[in-house]
């Protein structure tokens, strides 16, 4: 039940091994809510998202339908817009539901009072800090078991690859020159992309110079 965060580069498989995961999960037992972040996301649609899949157990206890337990999604989640004062309201209400199992109620004669959110649980997704990417307040880091997600090994990419282009053009069906530059191919394409990725870095003006995984797949 410890919340998990997931830290990685762009193309490390973040949101794909999150969605792998809860496919896996019983929907009669558990239920899944993906939460999208992004730097419009606001304190009251974080909390609306999730609100609104809750249903209420009786007093001031909510919880998923059914009785069943839902696991919570919450992708870019360092996206949200820090204010002036270098805060990030967003995540602190995140840190609130995480930290205390609730939020405030919005109702104008509850308003102030904790609505108290029963089997629920959370996984969570960022790009590493820096580079124009926000981190997330030690406050709310300290709530979530970490994993830090890399690329693979140059070797590794060639082996994937390489064994996707073998079942795609098989020897038998082509001639032995073809063969020899499928052979090559795999490798002359990563050392392209990686001569782009060391030698292309991404600035102010030209943020967009990111080469990850999906650009090589491209």
């Amino acid at each position: 039940r410890k919340p998990v965060l997931m830290v990685g580069g762009a193309g490390t498989a973040k949101t794909s091994t999150a969605l792998m995961f809860l496919g896996k999960q019983d929907p009669t037992k558990m239920l899944v809510k993906r939460v999208n972040f992004s730097s419009a996301t606001t304190p009251f649609g974080a909390q609306q998202s999730i609100e609104v899949e809750l249903e209420k157990r009786g007093g001031k206890s909510f919880g998923p339908p059914g009785n069943r337990a839902m696991t919570v999604f919450m992708d870019d989640v360092s996206m949200p817009e820090i204010n002036a004062w270098g805060d990030q309201p967003t995540l602190e209400l995140v840190r609130l539901i995480v930290e205390q199992g609730g939020f405030a109620f919005l109702d104008k004669d509850k308003r102030g009072e904790l609505k108290i959110c029963e089997d629920l649980q959370y996984i969570a997704a960022m790009q590493h800090p820096g580079g124009g990417k926000n981190d997330i307040p030690n406050r709310l880091k300290r709530n979530f078991f970490i994993f830090n997600l890399v690329l693979p090994s140059i070797v590794s990419i060639n082996d994937i690859y390489g064994q996707m282009l073998k079942g795609r053009f098989p020897a038998a069906d082509f001639s032995e020159a073809a063969a020899e530059v499928l052979s090559k191919l795999t490798a002359v394409t990563i050392q392209l992309w990686k001569s782009c990725k060391d030698k292309l870095l991404p600035t102010p003006a030209k943020f967009h110079y990111i080469f990850n995984m999906r650009e090589l797949s491209r």
